[in-house]
């Protein structure tokens, strides 16, 4: 579910960082987490925000990733639209969670 919560310990595990990156990403404020007791809980669609947002900023780091070069390409070469739609579909495979710009 949507609204469900996560420890940030279990957290931590699932995605291969330590609790103490994790808390002070959250010290930071770019992760929202809610302490309960001595603990700190995260719902699930935070979590995916938060991974988006880390996402979105190594993408803008890299233009010359597979999905900007082929869209450049289509571009230039005025593909057909069918064509470029299929592509779109093709690489939405691959970067569906990106945001668009």
């Amino acid at each position: 579910m949507e609204n469900d919560f996560i420890s940030l310990k279990d957290l931590s595990k699932e995605l291969g960082l330590s609790y103490k990156t994790l808390y002070y990403e959250v010290k930071r404020g770019n992760l929202h987490a809610i302490k309960i007791g001595k603990g700190y809980k995260v719902y699930r669609r935070d979590v995916d925000i938060y991974i988006n947002n880390k996402r979105s900023k190594a993408y803008k780091q890299n233009p010359n990733t597979v999905e900007n070069i082929t869209q450049a390409v289509m571009k230039e070469q005025n593909l057909p639209k069918e064509f470029q739609d299929l592509m779109n579909m093709v690489l939405g495979g691959i970067y569906n969670d990106k945001p668009k710009n």
